[in-house]
């Protein structure tokens, strides 16, 4: 037996994020979502499952900072996306970010920030049309 503190498993999906349906500009429909899982322990995290679900028609935007990550930027156009080069190890303060856009929509931002003995800190936001800088999502 050994100690067990600062081990762990995390799923997330970023519950609460579903816009309210009374805004005046339209949201994505169906509105997309984000699933990451993993483990961590120490200084490493370990996703183990990224996958994002949104509708045809988005387009899926990926950024990857700090040590381990695959690649810096990518872009994706597809319905479903398991993103199997996010599945792998991270070293503290890794941040990988997700932009769900279309076109006059309001989209979805998810940040992920890996740290060192505690889960993954997860910020889900919204992206309103045009914009590039996320924000807390609107509600009635």
């Amino acid at each position: 037996a050994g100690n067990m503190s600062g081990t762990g498993a995390l799923t997330q999906t970023g519950a609460g994020t579903t816009p309210s349906p009374d805004t005046s500009l339209d949201f994505i429909d169906p509105f997309p979502v984000i699933r990451i899982a993993g483990r961590f322990r120490g200084k490493k995290t370990k996703l183990t499952r990224v996958t994002v679900k949104a509708p045809k028609g988005t387009r899926i935007r990926i950024a990857c900072k700090g040590k381990g990550c695959p690649y810096k930027r990518k872009a994706v156009a597809v319905k479903l996306v398991r993103i199997k080069a996010l599945q792998r190890t991270y070293r503290p303060k890794s941040t990988i970010e997700i932009r769900v856009t279309q076109r006059k929509k309001i989209g979805k931002y998810t940040r992920v920030r890996t740290r060192r003995g505690k889960a993954p800190l997860r910020l889900d936001r919204c992206l309103m049309p045009g914009k590039t800088k996320p924000v807390r999502c609107p509600t009635g």
